[in-house]
């Protein structure tokens, strides 16, 4: 019985008090049997004879994370796997502890460690695969899903993530397959139900999606996603009320969900209730703060609304914990340029050159910005660069070299800046209108005007290029 096995393992400590087994023995018995504290404090007093037993580091990584001791756990994990590189289930364990306290990249290397420290064991493929899929690597993650499930072809959870892992790559089919390998598995589990949703939704079959969404809603009301998804079908539809109503559901049952939350202020926006769209966007930022993607559409609804404090904060958050998001940089140095500020939106720019060499349109943006300041030469240089790096297919530095060229009284290269520039962009009515600029100058004024009218038939409405053929045409007026 329970008492005397516990007896029985505690005098084993006392006969052999410097024996690692026996502490590990008698630790493991009082945790099954409840004793969870006092588990805890036999693997202490076991490290204390044993100090280099990897085993009891475990067992102690174990009990200190039953008890909701995360610091703890970690660091017995991590003393774990320093002495025993082969525990996969520690390298795993701290991969989970690792995700939990919001450090992605060493959870992912635990999962990897784990997976290749036991070929064989299932849940290292597994947690690595997720992990992979979370930041986007979705060819790992396929590969790690895969052999998960050709290790347990039971296994539901799998096959759900693999559908998803397929879903991103662009493969249908192959997530279909997944997805009802999934549901003959776990008939009940709504996740498949979900993936399924989703590809009809993307096939635009949106009786068969919400169909599937409601299955979902029906095996587990509790959860919101089933209500997020349904909410997704009646916006694609237009009933905007109806997805506002539906996410407001998955946002009372999965409160703590970042992506409802998301979900719920896309609904909100396409509303018009943009404040409250905009406090959505919050809340799913606050809920998973290294989604970088929840702070840039955060940034971007702050900065239609004006506050442009709060969208410049998030874009710098953005750029400070992605390493140099460069979308987040362009943006955050047009709100200093719509401030004023060109000096904070040139050195924004300059430090995203750095970090991303080969993005021509950062060289653009810069050049842009220079020319605003006066500074024509660093705007031709960032010109350029941008020219170098892209080939000779970017039409707005072609566009702004003309100015730069026409500056400096070069008409005709200005104008094959602008022809270079139209070849790539033929609806470029500003590049047209300049053209119109240089042949009016120039005395040119049939072809001034053709230019004029072709700005004016591709915009529309271009109060300049109007302007400037009534000018002509009170030139030439008897």
């Amino acid at each position: 019985d329970t008492a005397n096995g516990l007896a029985a393992y505690k005098r084993l400590t006392t006969l052999f008090p410097a024996s690692a087994p026996a502490w590990n023995n008698y630790g493991n018995l009082l945790e099954r049997t409840g004793h969870t504290d006092a588990a805890i404090a036999a693997y202490r007093e076991g490290l204390k004879v044993a100090p280099n037993d990897a085993d009891l580091f475990f067992n102690l990584g174990r009990a200190q994370e039953h008890m909701g001791d995360t610091a703890g756990a970690i660091s017995s994990y991590e003393n774990a796997v320093k002495l025993d590189a082969t525990l996969s289930e520690a390298w795993n364990n701290l991969g989970v502890l690792y995700d939990k306290t919001g450090r992605k990249d060493q959870s992912l290397a635990s999962f990897r460690h784990s997976s290749q420290a036991r070929a064989s064991f299932v849940n290292g493929h597994f947690n690595y695969g997720v992990a992979q899929l979370r930041l986007g690597h979705t060819a790992e993650a396929i590969t790690a899903l895969e052999t998960t499930t050709q290790l347990d072809p039971t296994n539901a959870d799998a096959f759900t993530m693999r559908g998803e892992s397929y879903l991103r790559a662009g493969r249908t089919a192959d997530a279909m397959t997944a997805y009802k390998r999934a549901q003959q598995l776990a008939p009940k589990d709504p996740a498949s139900r979900l993936g399924l949703g989703v590809i009809a939704l993307q096939n635009q079959h949106y009786d068969e999606a919400m169909g599937l969404f409601n299955d979902a809603i029906a095996l587990n009301p509790a959860d919101g996603m089933g209500y997020l998804m349904a909410g997704r079908v009646l916006l694609e539809k237009g009933d905007v009320a109806g997805a506002v109503a539906s996410s407001k559901e998955a946002a009372i049952r999965s409160p703590n969900s970042a992506e409802v939350a998301m979900g719920l202020g896309a609904a909100l926006e396409k509303q018009g209730m943009l404040a409250d769209a905009l406090a959505q966007y919050e809340r799913g930022m606050q809920l998973a703060p290294n989604e970088m993607q929840n702070r840039l559409i955060f940034a971007h609804l702050a900065e239609k609304l004006g506050a442009f404090d709060r969208a410049r904060a998030a874009y710098q958050s953005a750029i400070n914990e992605s390493g140099g998001e460069a979308e987040a940089r362009k943006r955050l140095a047009e709100i200093h340029e719509k401030n004023g500020h060109l000096d904070l939106a040139a050195g924004v720019l300059e430090e995203a050159i750095k970090v991303f060499p080969a993005d021509g349109d950062l060289k653009v943006r810069l050049a842009e910005t220079r020319y605003r300041q006066g500074q024509y030469e660093p705007a031709e240089a960032s010109l350029q660069g941008a020219l170098r790096v892209t080939g000779p297919h970017l039409a707005r530095a072609h566009y702004l070299m003309a100015f730069l060229s026409y500056r400096k009284g070069n008409s005709p290269a200005a104008q094959k800046e602008l022809d270079a520039a139209l070849a790539i962009a033929p609806d470029m009515a500003e590049a047209y209108y300049e053209k119109g600029e240089i042949f009016a100058a120039a005395g040119k004024t049939e072809l001034a005007r053709q230019n004029y009218n072709k700005a004016i038939q591709i915009r529309g409405t271009y109060t300049d290029a109007i302007l400037a053929i009534k000018r002509l045409e009170a030139k030439t007026s008897p």
